[in-house]
């Protein structure tokens, strides 16, 4: 009997060791592919950045001069963007010549489909860059610029370039090419583009600041003087 109840005991604690370690091992694999998703995204940011304002049009650290969009009212028109989602500055002289907005569409053909839009001082369009989707092979993947020059149709636009009808694809009446066996994808897209260009117009004057530091926006708690 005593026998049996060491046999028992040692069994448990063989069990218990076995699920803490498998439990550990599962939590340090989820942490570690969080974290590599997360740093795959953010190089995609980066080299998405350089494609949109090139490296030899501004003289700050692109990488470091930023807000945090939390602080903006009406950051909605942004989409779902993560808590820690900011605007890049590209300067020339301490100057502000143009504004990187994280933009989320949310209505993708799968699921959320992540970009980043450049926007001038003028308001026009620098380029649009996807850095994360699911969206199908062969269809809505078309909005990656390694696919198709699609995407690059933006470049230039403004919110009133084309007039507001304009901005959806062409069969919505709109001005943007959809894709064959695939709409939604750059519907969600032309209107997310749409969106961002209404925030930048909204919060012009903060976005152009040059003075405008995180300190000073997080301390105001929200744009435009509110």
């Amino acid at each position: 009997m005593v026998e049996l109840l060491t046999a028992i005991r040692k069994n448990a604690v063989g069990l218990a060791i076995f699920a803490m370690v498998t439990a550990g091992a599962i939590a340090l694999t989820q942490t570690l592919t969080s974290e590599r998703i997360a740093n795959n995204i953010k190089a995609a940011e980066g080299r998405a950045l350089n494609q949109i304002i090139p490296a030899d049009s501004y003289d700050n650290d692109l990488l470091t001069d930023t807000l945090s969009i939390a602080p903006f009212a009406d950051a909605g028109l942004l989409g779902p963007v993560p808590d820690n989602a900011v605007v890049y500055r590209a300067r020339n002289q301490g100057q502000i010549s143009a504004v990187i907005l994280p933009a989320v569409a949310p209505d993708g053909y799968t699921t959320h489909i992540d970009m980043i839009v450049g926007i001038r001082a003028d308001g026009s369009l620098a380029g649009v860059r996807v850095v994360a989707h699911r969206e199908t092979p062969g269809l809505g993947d078309k909005i990656e610029v390694r696919k198709s020059d699609w995407i690059k149709d933006f470049e230039g636009k403004s919110l009133l370039n084309p007039e507001a009808d304009g901005w959806a694809v062409k069969k919505d009446g709109g001005e943007f090419d959809e894709f064959t066996g695939a709409t939604i994808t750059p519907r969600a897209v032309v209107a997310s583009v749409y969106n961002a260009l209404a925030f930048f117009e909204q919060h012009r004057d903060d976005l152009l600041d040059p003075d405008l530091s995180p300190a000073r926006l997080a301390a105001r708690g929200t744009s435009n003087g509110n």
